[in-house]
């Protein structure tokens, strides 16, 4: 799953609390992978080439 986010609506005091307690929540799980757009198209590029 991608979670996009923006710093205008994320970024600012009073809710990076929440975005901060999402994350926490999110990598606090097994098989989680956390990656730029740049490594989720190499990823997808090399499964590609697998097949």
């Amino acid at each position: 799953m991608a979670i996009s986010i923006h710093p205008y609506i994320t970024g600012v005091p009073h809710r990076i609390k929440y975005l901060e307690a999402l994350l926490d929540y999110v990598i606090g799980h097994d098989g989680v992978a956390l990656m730029t757009a740049s490594e989720i198209g190499d990823w997808y590029r090399d499964e590609m080439s697998k097949n």
